[in-house]
C-alpha cells in the first residue's frame, strides 16, 4: 500500500474524490474500445496489426487530453520493433514520485480477436487516464500500453529498466489484465469469488463487518460479455 505520508504528503489535502471519479467511467464507450480492438495482434501477426492497435489507443490517450510517447521494443528472436505507449499525469506534491498503470496491447491468439486478454485492461487503463486528467494525484501517474507481454513481459520490463536507468523513483505499479474474465464459481486467477457469490456474502455479512466493495454492477457488462 501507498501512503501519502510515506512521501511527506499530508494525507488530509491527497484524499481524491472517489465517488466523483468513478461516476466519470464510461461503461458503454469501454465497451465500444474492446470492441475495437477486439483483433488478432500477435507477436508472429503482422507488425500493422500492432501499429492499428497502438494507433486505436493512441488516438483515445490524446482525445483525453494527453501527450503520448512511444518506447522501442524490439523482440529478439524476431528483431521487430513494436513499441510501448505511455502518457503521463503529472503530480501535484511530490511529482518526483511516479506510479506506473497500464495493460499490454499484444494478443496471444492468431485467430482469436483477445478481447479480455487484454484489450479489456487496456480499456480499464484509459477509463482511469480519462477520470484522473482533470483530478490529478499527488505522485505523478505513467498510464502505459505495454508490447509483447505474450513473449515474457517485454514491454514491462523493457518500461521498468529504462524508468530505473533514467533515475525514477516508482512508488508502485498496478497491471490491468483480463478485466472481463469470469467463471460459475472461483475465479482460478486470483482465488476469489466470481459477482454472484460476492452479492451473497455481502449480503450475509454480520452487521458492522468491514468490507471493501467493488461497484460490481459497473463491470457487469463487460464480465457477462
Amino acid at each position: 500500500m501507498v501512503r501519502p505520508d510515506a512521501f511527506g504528503v499530508d494525507a488530509s489535502t491527497a484524499s481524491a474524490d472517489v465517488a466523483g471519479l468513478v461516476d466519470q467511467v464510461d461503461g458503454a464507450r469501454a465497451f465500444a474500445f474492446v470492441e475495437q480492438l477486439a483483433f488478432p495482434r500477435t507477436a508472429d501477426g503482422p507488425e500493422q496489426a500492432r501499429q492499428d492497435a497502438r494507433d486505436l489507443i493512441a488516438a483515445e490517450l490524446t482525445d483525453a487530453g494527453y501527450d503520448v510517447q512511444t518506447e522501442s521494443v524490439v523482440l529478439e528472436r524476431t528483431g521487430i520493433d513494436s513499441p510501448n505507449l505511455y502518457a503521463e499525469l503529472p503530480g501535484t506534491e511530490c511529482p518526483e514520485q511516479t506510479i506506473v498503470i497500464g495493460g499490454h496491447h499484444d494478443s496471444e491468439d492468431l485467430v482469436g480477436g483477445g478481447a479480455d486478454d487484454n484489450a479489456t485492461g487496456v480499456a480499464g487503463m484509459l477509463e482511469l487516464a480519462r477520470a484522473l486528467h482533470d483530478e490529478p494525484l499527488p505522485a505523478t501517474i505513467r498510464f502505459a500500453s505495454w508490447s509483447y507481454e505474450e513473449e515474457g513481459l517485454v514491454g514491462a520490463f523493457e518500461m521498468a529498466g529504462n524508468l530505473k536507468d533514467q533515475g525514477r523513483a516508482v512508488a508502485g505499479a498496478v497491471s490491468l489484465e483480463m478485466l472481463g474474465y469470469a467463471t460459475d464459481d472461483i475465479d482460478p486467477l486470483t482465488g476469489l469469488p466470481n459477482r454472484q457469490r460476492t452479492r451473497r456474502l455481502i449480503a450475509d455479512a454480520p452487521v458492522g463487518s468491514l468490507l471493501m466493495v467493488i461497484d460490481l454492477d459497473r463491470f457487469a457488462d463487460v464480465n457477462e460479455a
